[in-house]
């Protein structure tokens, strides 16, 4: 049973980083795609009005680009972080039910040798009494 659980757990923390990381590949493209190319039609239509208009949207387009990689940079390691929380929290959450598993066995062993001994102390009992009502009754 503990063995499901932790497989559900971890099943649960895959899937939630497969979707962030498919979140972040559709934002990353849609700002790629958006940036890259009012970009480059800025700079095609500076450039056919002026060389150094033309310039100077290029390296507009070079700085939106290494934004977009910044702030792409920036996501991956937010994602990065929150996938090793998840990973941390998932091995300590092992780690506590294993310590559960332990105590669980030691109970459970605990509580049979008790039954021997009583089960022992209820035969002797059980002796003792027929015998002293043998001794009674004669």
């Amino acid at each position: 049973m503990a063995a499901e659980a932790m497989d559900a757990e971890e099943r649960h923390a895959r899937a939630v980083a497969r979707q962030l990381l498919g979140q972040l590949e559709a934002r990353r493209a849609m700002a790629l795609n958006s940036t890259t190319s009012a970009s480059k039609t800025t700079a095609k239509t500076t450039a056919k009005t002026r060389p150094r208009d033309a310039r100077d949207a290029l390296a507009a387009n070079d700085e939106n680009a290494s934004s977009s990689r910044a702030s792409d940079a920036k996501a991956m390691d937010a994602l990065r972080g929150r996938c090793a929380r998840l990973t941390r929290e998932r091995d300590e959450a092992r780690r506590s039910r294993a310590d559960l598993a332990r105590k669980c066995e030691r109970l459970l062993g605990r509580a049979k040798t008790q039954d021997v001994e009583l089960h022992k102390l209820r035969r002797l009992l059980g002796t003792t009494r027929a015998t002293r009502g043998a001794a009674r009754r004669s």
